[in-house]
């Protein structure tokens, strides 16, 4: 509203002072119109003088009176329209004068209503600062309030985190006190437990095995309550129990005792599913054996000479046996019997292996070639002849489409898998190739030769890439890192050479070790490499740098052998000073020393969960020590000779030793295993037998 008063107000003193400004002009036109009618009066009169002093004059005289007279009728007429005018611009003053006080009135209520106005705009500023403040001052005491709220809820939290703590705390004592007095309960009863598997074994004697092995088999349900779930050997409290079960089922049942081997067992496989055993012999035969049970499932027999070397098919369904009687032949591994005899050979074949993908057999023998066969016909695809001695060793590439011979002559061939052709010779080697390998991805082939030099080929093309050349002995040993990037090779010079597979080019000798390196091993993540030697050391090297991160020392003989856990974490070497040594590889400090063998460890292994570690001696014995205490669980006796190896099934659950005694023995590591097989073998008696002590319920 006050808006619109003022508006009205200057709107009406514009139009005041408008009709002033006309007023004004016509005044001042009425004033010109007087000033002329005077001009003309003072002209009439100065020629009404001049008339009567100048006679002469009279008719101009009267000429200029009579326009005189025109211009004071004219100046009349102007006067007259200029009264008019001046009357008119009077009224229009008079009216102007009056819009001027009504416009002055209006402007003066319209003052007063702006001071009005302003006075209440005053107002309300000052009210609106005084609510701006009171809102600032609400903001403020809420702010205030709410981090007071903060503050409480914080130390609430506080509060409740302590009073959390205090509860966790107390009940994580009572967990503790319950578990330390559970360890304590399992601490007792484990060791009562190792002295009853001790007794039964001591209560089992030709009078009396029946009650051995219902004492043992109540001990191993009692550690099978302790155990529960564990599934790792190395977690258990007691280990009497299960292996002293074993022991007894061993000599009850010859549970465990591979034997009918009349000569020396050259090798040993898994099948692919970890549950059948082959064996390889010089007496001409191969066996299969029942890896849960330990019982020989049947004696392949049809050689006519030694057994060199026997392989499973990928799919594990069939076996391929290589002998010195110059054939290979095929097996059903379900049934045992002979699927058949592949003939062509003329001299002894040294190896066979299946292709990838199990479609395909290579055959390498001394009569200088290499047969490809059709496994599902057990027909001869072709026969690949170049060499000019006997073939070493044959490989698929990864992908299977390529195979590679290395042999005596000095060159690797290359020949496609599926039309039988020689790709290529690769040849510059001065010595016998020992050994070819393909990279992970295939595309390189590496091999290592008795002429001191590695040699790089392209499978592609099988041209040489390029030739190592440094070692000053033979290399001994080739190998690639996990990525494929890296070439690692340890030679009986004392030095281990790292080498760029993309460049062929030498990346650093590793030296150091001041007698030849026995053997060398990437690590799991390929970032480190573990050198073992026969100066007594073991040294690790930074892959990337070549540079030696520190020299393990502490055996006191050869180191045979080195090996990485399967989660890099730890290193095992077994030694002739008779002991195994754990170390830190992050570290190099040593863990512990593994002391009881009486005689050379020949290899080591872990179990493929890392937890266990598996040593075989030449002191007729295996022992099973734990990865995290480093103590021995037990030393498995049987063998009557030096045990020239071990292995776990893929599944950790069996362990086989082969041995200079010409035995394969299985070792069940699995409790719930024992245990069905001690039952079963009490069943009848205790069925016959209420008073028997009471084991096996259920079962």
């Amino acid at each position: 509203m006050l808006g619109f008063a003022l508006v009205g107000a200057v709107a009406s003193f514009i139009v005041t002072q408008l009709s002033l400004q006309a007023s004004r002009n016509a005044i001042a036109v009425a004033e010109l119109a007087k000033a002329e009618t005077n001009n003309a009066q003072r002209q009439l009169k100065n020629a009404r003088t001049e008339t009567a002093a100048t006679k002469q004059d009279n008719q101009r005289i009267s000429a200029e009176n009579k326009r005189i007279s025109e211009q004071a009728a004219q100046a009349k007429q102007n006067l007259g329209n200029a009264t008019s005018k001046l009357n008119a611009a009077n009224v229009e003053v008079n009216q102007a004068q009056q819009n001027l006080k009504l416009a002055q009135n209006k402007v003066a209520a319209a003052s007063a209503k702006a001071s009005q106005a302003e006075v209440q705009a005053n107002q309300a500023i000052q009210q609106r600062q005084e609510a701006q403040q009171q809102r600032e001052k609400a903001v403020a005491d809420l702010n205030r309030a709410r981090q007071e709220q903060q503050q409480a809820q914080q130390q609430l939290q506080i509060a409740q985190t302590a009073l959390n703590a205090a509860v966790n705390g107390r009940k994580t004592s009572l967990e503790e006190l319950k578990k330390a007095d559970a360890d304590r309960k399992i601490a007792l009863i484990a060791t009562r437990l190792e002295r009853d598997g001790t007794a039964a074994l001591r209560e089992f004697v030709p009078s009396r095995e029946i009650e051995g092995l219902l004492l043992a088999v109540q001990s191993a349900e009692e550690l099978k309550t302790l155990v529960k779930d564990q599934k790792s050997l190395a977690d258990y409290p007691a280990y009497s129990p299960l292996f002293n079960l074993q022991n007894i089922l061993l000599n009850i049942r010859e549970q465990n005792r591979l034997e009918g081997h009349s000569d020396s067992v050259i090798s040993v496989v898994f099948s692919p599913d970890g549950k059948t055993l082959a064996s390889a012999s010089l007496d001409k035969t191969i066996k299969l054996w029942n890896r849960d049970t330990g019982k020989e499932i049947t004696t392949l027999t049809g050689h006519s000479a030694a057994v060199n070397s026997v392989v499973f098919s990928p799919d594990g369904k069939t076996l391929a046996s290589a002998s010195r009687d110059k054939t290979i032949k095929l097996w059903n591994r379900d049934t045992g019997k002979e699927i058949t005899t592949l003939t062509g050979h003329s001299a002894a074949v040294n190896s066979v292996v299946f292709s990838p993908d199990g479609k395909t057999l290579a055959s390498a023998s001394r009569d200088k070639t290499i047969k490809l066969w059709n496994r599902d016909t057990g027909k001869e695809i072709t026969t690949l002849t170049g060499h000019s001695a006997a073939v070493n060793s044959v490989v698929f590439s990864p992908d299977g489409k390529t195979l590679a011979s290395a042999s005596y002559d000095k060159t690797i061939k290359l020949w496609n898998r599926d039309t039988g052709k020689e790709i290529t010779t690769l040849t510059g080697h001065s010595a016998a190739v020992n050994s070819v390998v393909f990279s992970p991805d295939g595309k390189t082939l590496a091999s290592a030769s008795y002429d001191k030099t590695i040699k790089l080929w392209n499978r592609d093309t099988g041209k040489e890439i390029t030739t190592l050349t440094g070692h000053s002995d033979w290399v001994i040993s080739v190998v690639f890192s996990p990525d494929g990037k890296t070439l690692a090779s340890a030679s009986r010079d004392k030095t281990i050479k790292l080498w760029n597979r993309d460049t062929g080019k030498e990346i650093t000798t590793l030296t150091g070790h001041s007698a030849a390196v026995n053997s060398v091993v990437f690590s799991p993540d390929g970032k480190t490499l573990a050198s073992a030697s026969r100066d007594n050391t073991i040294k690790l090297w930074n892959r990337d740098t070549g540079k030696e991160i520190t020299t393990l020392t502490g055996h006191s003989a050869a180191v045979n052998s080195v090996v990485f856990s399967p989660d890099g974490k730890t290193l095992a070497s077994a030694s002739g000073d008779k002991t195994i040594k754990l170390w830190n590889p992050d570290t190099g400090k040593e863990i512990t020393t593994l002391t009881g063998h009486s005689d050379w460890v020949i290899s080591v292994v872990f179990s493929p969960d890392g937890k266990t570690l598996a040593s075989a001696s030449d002191d007729n014995t295996i022992k099973l020590w734990n990865r995290d205490t480093g103590k021995e669980i037990t030393t498995l006796t049987g063998h009557s000779a030096a045990v020239n190896s071990v292995v776990f099934s893929p599944d950790g659950k069996t362990l086989a030793s082969a041995s200079g005694d010409k035995t394969i023995k299985l070792w069940n590591l699995n409790l719930d295993d024992l245990l069905a097989q001690g039952c079963s073998w009490l069943k009848g008696y205790l069925a016959s037998h209420s008073d028997a002590v009471k084991v096996c319920p259920g079962r």
